[in-house]
């Protein structure tokens, strides 16, 4: 694992695109996903050199993690994340 970088409410659509059909295939349209951009309250993402591993969004009350598997353990970025919010 390289340097991990980690970014706060930079998360683009493009990103958030990219992470959604990582795990779950066919993503949102770009127009729903500025949708939700613009309707989270939180958002972090995580990047090892220029490559997104990792983002997780606050909306409302709830979290919604994306993790792609590559070479990062769920484990790991989760304790990331955690960190984050102390």
């Amino acid at each position: 694992m390289g340097d991990l970088t980690v970014k706060h409410n930079e998360l683009s659509a493009d990103e958030f695109i990219f992470m959604w059909e990582s795990v779950w295939g066919q993503g949102p349209s770009y127009e729903q996903t500025l949708l939700a951009m613009k309707n989270t309250l939180f958002r972090v993402s995580i990047f090892d050199g220029e490559q997104i591993v990792a983002m997780a969004r606050v909306i409302f009350l709830c979290n919604s993690v994306l993790c792609r598997t590559k070479s990062h353990s769920m484990r790991n970025l989760v304790s990331l994340l955690m960190k984050l919010k102390d």
